[in-house]
């Protein structure tokens, strides 16, 4: 269990894969609540706009004061954990993402060895290098997150143990052969349902290089496959 966030207090926290699939209109609301205080309207006779939905009738303004607190990025959050848990040490992540799917992510890395601790938006994982990591005794759940699912498969290939992915009942419908092709090439064994969508069952081996192009311009296939080349086993094509 990763330490500091009750699991029930991440439900609510926006999913999706990589924002690409427009499954955050949740999270959104709540990033709008969190930057509601932090905007200030100077109209003549200077009036303070205490919400983004406060109604009323108001004058132009002359002037936007104020700061915004940006949430931090999905995409970066999820592969700076992943690479966190697969190095030497402890790093800190600041400014991590509070979405559900980089949180699954967070989830399965502990699941894996790396101890992870979180303080508000800060994210420390405790890595023990490429071959720390070890096999879990439950299913890891990549929760809604494709990202967390295909990115993990390619970290998983290499390993010397076998795994079991699963997600929420959308993510068991949503394609993953595009990435199970290339670990596949490269020497990992992958099963999946209907050869196609999870759970998956990957059996970590020892890979090969592969000089692969993918058929369409991806970046969670082309981080499987980075992540896959980072394996203490990989051997020259």
């Amino acid at each position: 269990m990763v330490q500091g966030v009750p699991r029930e207090e991440l439900a609510g926290r926006t999913g999706g894969e990589e924002g690409k699939r427009g499954r955050g209109s949740k999270g959104s609301k709540e990033n709008a609540s969190n930057l509601s205080h932090v905007a200030h309207c100077e109209p003549p006779g200077r009036h303070v706009l205490k919400s983004w939905s406060e109604k009323g009738d108001h004058s132009p303004a002359k002037h936007l004061t104020g700061g915004l607190d940006l949430p931090g990025d999905k995409s970066i959050s999820h592969r700076y954990a992943m690479l966190a848990a697969l190095a030497e040490g402890a790093s800190e992540l600041r400014h991590f993402s509070a979405a559900a799917d980089c949180h699954s992510t967070l989830e399965c890395m502990s699941a894996l060895g790396a101890e992870v601790k979180i303080d508000r938006d800060t994210v420390r994982v405790t890595g023990r290098g490429l071959a720390g990591l070890k096999s879990s005794w439950r299913v890891l759940d990549a929760g809604n997150s494709g990202t967390t699912m295909r990115l993990l498969s390619g970290i998983l290939a290499g390993q010397p143990f076998s795994s079991k992915l699963t997600g929420d009942g959308s993510l068991q419908k949503r394609p993953m052969k595009r990435v199970i092709g290339p670990l596949r090439e490269m020497g990992a064994e992958i099963r999946a349902r209907d050869d196609n969508f999870a759970p998956l069952e990957i059996r970590g081996a020892k890979l090969k290089a592969i000089d692969y192009r993918m058929p369409m311009a991806s970046a969670q296939v082309k981080s499987a496959v980075l992540l896959a080349g980072c394996s203490r086993k990989v051997s020259p094509a």
